[in-house]
């Protein structure tokens, strides 16, 4: 399958939860696996009230003029999310770094199935509250990881963000 002119998907739309088709991460990362550089949104995609505020895209603009957000999103200057905010994400000399709200899951992914957890250990077993994170640091010196780098992060309540993919 040849796909040209695709920018971008939805990883997440809150009204087709109903047809449980409500997340993507797996068709964006074939996408992604298949050499398609696309960004992914979430969105509520509002067809009734109950639908509001459940999926949004953050823009990192320079201001709120139209083609400020429009290059934002041309340049992958943006994350999408249900709750969680991603405030810092970078990778650099072989060390990804990210710093986010407090979350209970933090899951590095990259190509081809890989991928690099940073849960948060369940110390005191099944049922117990998980414990949150706010930052996480990967040394992928030698891990060799191929094509991009996404992060995906999941909050106590189970709301999720993603970043949008480092290319390497």
């Amino acid at each position: 399958m040849t796909l040209k002119g695709v920018c971008g998907i939805e990883v997440y739309n809150t009204s087709t939860r109903y047809i449980g088709k409500a997340y993507n991460m797996q068709i964006w990362d074939e996408l992604l696996d298949a050499g398609c550089r696309c960004s992914a949104l979430a969105v509520d995609d509002m067809h009734r009230s109950c639908d509001l505020f459940r999926g949004w895209t953050v823009i990192c603009a320079e201001n709120s003029e139209p083609d400020s957000l429009l290059d934002a999103l041309r340049t992958g200057s943006f994350y999408s999310s249900q709750g969680p905010e991603l405030y810092r994400i970078r990778c650099e000399g072989g060390i990804f770094e990210a710093a986010f709200s407090p979350c209970v899951e933090a899951i590095l992914m990259t190509s081809k199935s890989n991928g690099f957890c940073g849960c948060v250990p369940d110390e005191a077993g099944p049922g117990s509250p998980a414990r949150e994170v706010t930052e996480v640091h990967f040394d992928l010196r030698g891990c060799n990881p191929q094509n991009y780098l996404r992060l995906q992060l999941r909050d106590r309540n189970g709301c999720c963000a993603w970043s949008m993919p480092l290319y390497l």
